[in-house]
């Protein structure tokens, strides 16, 4: 994180971080999605990702 919070480049870095980690196609899963927040100004952030896995 930068002096400034939780700003864009903190949510890229969180976003970018995310992506590394997980991987539509090695996971078998589509159409996922992260969403990086912060209610503190970056004390404290929270990650919320959604995706889909076909289970038939």
């Amino acid at each position: 994180m930068t002096t400034a919070g939780f700003d864009a480049a903190s949510k890229k870095v969180a976003t970018d971080y995310f992506n590394t980690n997980f991987s539509d196609a090695q996971q078998g899963t589509r159409s996922t999605a992260f969403d990086a927040t912060s209610t503190d100004n970056g004390q404290t952030i929270t990650g919320t990702a959604t995706t889909v896995l076909d289970t038939c």
